[in-house]
């Protein structure tokens, strides 16, 4: 019998193979990390403050005599850590609007004095968050629709595809944009427009492999894996090649690499618009 340790064993060992999948994982794994340190990054507030003998950690928790402290100042008696982006992405300095990237601002300001890095720090979280709940609308969608186009066949599938050639028409991002103009502009919007709109590539790939699928499958060979849960995870395993699922995925995410990176874009400073 096959073990699935020997299988996903197997996966990393080739995976690992891949210089350029191993990169692409670290540069993930890396902006997770950032995602999740955001607050400690880039935060006007101190890691530790320390004045008439007494220790804070304003990072941390609240202090009321602290209220209204600026800890970027320099005071005689005190000491202070700050983060390495001593600035909250929402943070105005009027005295520092467009500036260049120096000492006080490593990237620079924008139109309205706030530090580019720490907005870009804390937007991780936001591009994360969109992206994953983005992602798994779309793909719960595509294999759904797909699945059916592909199972039933004849009315079903022509009507379907009809349908996703005729979303496929639209330009992605003047539909978003469009959409976001009747529903509104926030967060949960944009996440559920890209979810809507998003899905026809990956319906096209499980519409044309459903009845490859379907083949390979007899009624007493159902019968027979229902039943036993490791003939379950074997066939499964070995249905489509992980190479083939792969190259699927990585085919439909590369059609509009340039695409995605305006509709984020477009996507943030539509956000940012409806916070200011």
């Amino acid at each position: 019998m096959i073990r699935s340790r020997g299988y996903w064993a197997g996966v990393w060992r080739e995976f690992r193979r891949n210089r350029l999948a191993l990169s692409g994982l670290v540069v993930v794994l890396a902006l997770f990390v950032v995602a999740l340190l955001a607050p400690l990054l880039a935060n006007d507030k101190a890691y530790i403050y320390i004045s008439q003998g007494k220790a804070y950690f304003p990072i941390l928790f609240e202090y009321p005599e602290l209220a209204g402290v600026n800890f970027r100042g320099e005071s005689a008696g005190t000491f202070v850590l700050m983060p390495p982006i001593p600035y909250t992405s929402s943070e105005y300095d009027l005295d520092a609007i467009v500036m260049p990237p120096s000492a006080r601002h490593i990237l620079g300001t924008d139109e309205q004095g706030r530090d580019l890095a720490a907005r870009m720090i804390h937007g991780t979280r936001v591009s994360i968050l969109v992206g994953f709940i983005a992602v798994f609308i779309y793909v719960t969608m595509g294999v759904i629709i797909g699945a059916l186009a592909g199972y039933y066949g004849g009315v079903v599938d022509m009507l379907v595809s009809r349908f996703i050639e005729i979303i496929i028409c639209f330009p992605t991002f003047f539909l978003i944009l469009t959409i976001l103009a009747l529903v509104g502009p926030s967060l949960v919007n944009v996440m559920l427009v890209i979810g809507v709109t998003g899905w026809t590539g990956i319906a096209r790939i499980v519409r044309g492999a459903t009845p490859i699928v379907e083949r390979r499958i007899s009624a007493p060979k159902v019968k027979e894996i229902l039943e036993e849960p490791a003939e379950l995870s074997v066939f499964l395993k070995g249905l489509v090649s992980p190479y083939d699922t792969l190259h699927c995925d990585i085919l439909e995410q590369a059609q509009h690499p340039g695409l995605l990176t305006i509709d984020r874009a477009g996507k943030t400073f539509t956000i940012d618009l409806a916070h200011n």
